[in-house]
């Protein structure tokens, strides 16, 4: 003999099956699109920034000056300290927000070296170029 409470139980009220775990495509609460958690997706984007300025100041202050100079050099690793000491700070509090921010800082300082040098690479064979050759 059924009672009421063991039909509810079985059937749900709309005729909806009820889900042990919920599905992949609902959004988390404090994750950003694509379900890339907040604090991660600012301690990456925080690195990318510090790395970029870094690698940009560095380039600008080397291309004015025709060469290395004092700013330049000390520019990368006066920002590899600040993303040290932020790196200290969130390891204690986030752990996989810290990683992130060592990995944004080091994508930004390898794609813009990277970068740097397709151009130095690409300007020098320009520069060899004869238009007589051609």
């Amino acid at each position: 003999m059924r009672t009421a409470v063991s039909e509810s139980s079985t059937h749900p009220a709309g005729g909806s099956r009820p889900t042990a775990a919920r599905p992949s495509h609902t959004r988390r609460p404090g994750a950003i699109l694509g379900g890339v958690p907040l604090d991660v997706a600012l301690a990456c984007g925080g690195g990318v920034a510090v790395g970029a300025v870094a690698a940009i100041t560095a380039y600008v202050s080397y291309v004015h000056a025709g060469g290395p100079t004092a700013a330049g050099v000390g520019i990368i690793p006066a920002s590899l300290a600040i993303v040290a000491v932020a790196y200290a700070i969130l390891a204690r509090r986030r752990r996989r927000a810290s990683d992130w921010l060592g990995l944004g800082y080091t994508v930004a300082v390898v794609l813009a070296t990277g970068l740097l040098m397709l151009w130095e690479v690409l300007s020098g064979f320009y520069a060899e170029l004869s238009f007589a050759a051609w």
